[in-house]
């Protein structure tokens, strides 16, 4: 898997921020498989240029954050999924600000039509490249990105990024 090391302070995100219920999700291919790529679907253009236009930080573009996840008890009820744009500037009324704290991130390529490419990605990092690396990924405290390129999502070239925390073990 290719993948390079980010160290970065804080990241503010700007965006419109949903919740993705447990029972939606299909963790054994990949976290909200039909859902997450349903809200990109149908997120409204207008709102999607606007928070284009702010972006101002890297990751650049509008990017996905998987953010707090929510439980009753020991029962996980399902996690916020935000679609926002990283930024320094103010956020208008119909957006809302989530930050991530200082982190050390592995920026992982994955190339090919989405969503699958990205869902790919996170279920290969899950299945495999945690589980046998020095590392451990810090999701349950600095939340993942997806962050896309321009270009054609359908392509077989495309590249997006899932931006993983990480710790050393």
């Amino acid at each position: 898997m290719k993948y390079h090391v980010e160290e970065r302070d804080a990241i503010r995100f700007v965006g419109k921020k949903f919740f993705i219920p447990a029972q939606s999700t299909a963790l054994a291919e990949g976290v909200g498989v039909g859902t997450v790529p349903a809200l990109w679907d149908n997120f409204p253009k207008d709102l999607f240029d606007k928070l284009d236009a702010m972006s101002d930080c890297i990751p650049e573009s509008v990017v996905g954050v998987f953010g707090e996840k929510h439980f009753e008890g020991d029962k996980y009820l399902g996690f916020d999924y935000w679609i926002a744009a990283a930024t320094t500037k103010e956020c208008p009324e119909e957006f809302e600000v989530v930050e991530d704290p200082p982190a050390k991130w592995l920026v992982f390529d994955a190339q090919g039509p989405m969503p699958s490419s990205i869902q790919n990605i996170f279920g290969e990092l899950y299945g495999s490249f945690f589980p046998n690396s020095q590392r451990y990924t810090r999701n349950w405290e600095v939340y993942e990105i997806e962050s896309f390129t321009k270009g054609d999502p359908t392509s077989d070239t495309y590249i997006s990024h899932a931006w993983v925390p990480v710790l050393e073990k």
